[in-house]
Order: structure tokens, then C-alpha cells, then sequence
């Protein structure tokens, strides 16, 4: 046993030892694993990285670029991978985008139609889930009840569902019954 433990712990210290020893090294490279719908020259555009080929890799750009990227609302992981690449380091960002809607269903909607709701939103079939776009969605459902005065109306969960439908829940309550009692 005690064998087995010494050499995951000097394994573990010689990839530490790897990262740190090429992060001294200049940036030889940047790339972008993963991707689909998105291509690498947009996403480094886009997301304004920070860390430049050329230069050592700093480990607050490499988390701020991580972020940024993550930000972007296409993904629902971004990490990276560092590793040599000649005479410095290439620096790989690996993510993994969300995936395709294929539908886009509201439920317990009866104040506005699905049509309604649809058009209003951005988020449609057969394109890519992005967590900003969808939080637009959000808002724009919420103030469509609130200008058309049913202040207590809003969406109440939105998922994307086992088969990739974009399921939004509405409440809408409203008044049953009014009763007056007394002189």
C-alpha cells in the first residue's frame, strides 16, 4: 500500500512540477478544443483573452481569460490544457458548448398563447443554448406580464429537458373568488 501511495504522490508532483515549469515558458500557441458552432478566431475575439503569444503565461489572465470565455453563454465548461510546444508553451482552452434546443414549449401559459410568447423571446429551435440569450428571454417574459398589469404573473423555472426541449414554466395566479363580508 504504501508503495502505491509514494508513486501517485511523486506522479502528482511531477505534473505539478510540468504545469508550473511551462508556465515560465512563453506562450507558443493558443487554440480552442471543442468548439463547434463557434470558431476558434470568434471566441478569442469575443471574449477579449488576454494571455498573448509571445509572453509567459500569467495565472491572472489565464483565470480572468477562463471566465471571459465562460461568459461568452455558449458553454458549460471551459478549462484548459498547457503543455510544450516549440521551445514555450501551447496553451489549449478545452469547451464544451451547451447544446442545441429542439423546442421551445411554455407551460401553464393562459394570459398569452405559445405564438405570443415565442415572439417575444430570442431563444428559438434548432439553435444553440446560450445562457445570455436566455436570461434576455427571462426578462422579456416577465416584462410582458408586468406591462399588460398582471404584476403577479412571471416565469417560474425554465430547463432545457432530457430531450433538448426549452421548457419555460409560467405562473400566473389570479383571483378566484372576492368576497365581502360584514355591513
Amino acid at each position: 500500500m504504501l508503495p502505491r501511495i509514494l508513486i501517485m504522490f511523486l506522479l502528482g508532483s511531477l505534473l505539478w512540477g510540468t504545469e508550473d515549469y511551462l508556465r515560465k515558458l512563453p506562450v507558443t500557441e493558443l487554440k480552442i478544443s471543442g468548439n463547434i458552432v463557434y470558431s476558434q478566431e470568434d471566441i478569442l475575439s469575443r471574449a477579449q483573452i488576454k494571455t498573448a503569444i509571445g509572453y509567459r503565461l500569467d495565472p491572472g489572465f489565464l483565470q480572468e481569460d477562463l471566465k471571459r470565455i465562460f461568459s461568452l453563454g455558449g458553454f458549460s465548461k471551459v478549462d484548459y490544457q498547457l503543455e510544450e510546444f516549440k521551445g514555450g508553451a501551447k496553451l489549449t482552452f478545452i469547451v464544451q458548448e451547451n447544446p442545441i434546443v429542439r423546442g421551445v414549449i411554455f407551460h401553464k401559459n393562459k394570459v398569452f398563447d405559445q405564438q405570443k410568447l415565442q415572439e417575444i423571446i430570442t431563444t428559438s429551435r434548432n439553435q444553440q443554448l446560450n445562457f445570455n440569450v436566455l436570461e434576455n428571454d427571462i426578462a422579456r417574459i416577465n416584462k410582458l406580464y408586468a406591462i399588460n398589469y398582471y404584476d403577479l404573473a412571471a416565469l417560474s423555472k425554465a430547463e432545457l429537458s432530457t430531450n433538448q426541449n426549452l421548457d419555460f414554466y409560467l405562473s400566473e395566479p389570479y383571483v378566484q373568488e372576492i368576497l365581502i363580508t360584514g355591513n
